[in-house]
């Protein structure tokens, strides 16, 4: 079996972070609505982007961009 690192554990959940973040700001900026006939119409609207809403997803990846950088740096030996 393959040992576990400790930096292999921090730059994934890093890496988990950024994913994360940038799927919050998708989300964020998906506007869906229903049309006339029924259907669904979804675009992206960046108008909607404040301050407050992206917020979380700005610590998000800046926190992902911490760990996936700094975690070679863990087990430096």
């Amino acid at each position: 079996m393959h040992e576990l690192h400790l930096s292999n554990l921090i730059i994934g959940s890093g890496f988990l972070s950024l994913l994360a973040g940038m799927l919050q700001l998708f989300c964020q900026a998906l506007d869906v609505r229903r049309t006339k006939r029924g259907r669904v119409c979804a675009e992206l609207n960046l108008r909607k982007w404040s301050i407050r809403s992206i917020s979380l997803a700005a610590i998000m990846i800046a926190m992902g961009a911490l760990l996936v950088g700094g975690g070679h740096l863990v087990d430096a030996q």
